[in-house]
């Protein structure tokens, strides 16, 4: 029981960590075409970031935990 609620707050973690990520994406483009290429050059680092933990997370904690609650 434990293992499946860890790798569903894994699983909805990566899924927040990507909507921010994404988020943090698209207001980075909207300010680099307002002219402000400081901000938006920060947006995408964080973005960037934000999208890989989101990826990373899913991979590495979510998938495998799920995976082993079907297999056992």
């Amino acid at each position: 029981m434990t293992e499946q609620l860890t790798g569903l707050a894994m699983g909805l973690l990566a899924g927040v960590l990507t909507l921010v990520g994404f988020v943090a994406e698209s207001a980075a483009f909207e300010n680099l075409a307002a002219g402000q290429q400081v901000i938006g050059v920060w947006e995408i680092v964080v973005g960037t970031l934000l999208l890989v933990a989101g990826a990373k997370l899913v991979r590495d904690e979510a998938v495998p935990r799920l995976m082993a609650i079907t297999d056992g």
